[in-house]
């Protein structure tokens, strides 16, 4: 049996396989925007249990919530050696009072949640991130 191949029937053999293939590449696509949205809302949860940790010690200790206009301590001090050569330096950071780290919780928490949810659905745009709050 001799099998004809006209023009019509190669047009719709290669459409197919350009829709079989073109399937697999936003397969693969949406794969991997499920992937970071997943890692983004990991990211941030993790941030949001930090803040909390820091805000239940801020709440227990009144020493996080005092509000110093400015640090008792300089904020980027330099370490010298014995000699008195700098060999570095060492920055501190103001964690803030409780109400700042509640605010970075419930931002953090917010932002985990939209991950989630664009990890469920990577195929719809994501707004960008609203500025952490100060």
């Amino acid at each position: 049996m001799r099998m004809r191949y006209r023009l019509k029937t190669m047009m719709i053999v290669v459409a197919a396989v350009g829709l079989v293939f073109g399937m697999g590449i936003e397969a693969n696509r949406l794969y991997h925007f499920h992937q970071h949205y997943q890692g983004r809302a990991a990211s941030h949860r993790a941030r949001a249990a930090y803040y909390a940790t820091l805000e239940a010690s801020a709440k227990r200790d009144e020493r996080f919530s005092i509000d110093y206009p400015e640090p008792p301590f300089p904020k980027d001090m330099k370490i010298l050696d014995l000699s008195g050569n700098e060999i570095g330096r060492r920055r501190f950071r103001s964690f803030g009072t409780s109400e700042e780290l509640a605010r970075k919780v419930a931002h953090h928490g917010e932002l985990a949640r939209k991950y989630d949810r664009a990890a469920s659905r990577p195929w719809l745009p994501v707004p960008l991130d609203p500025p952490e709050p100060e």
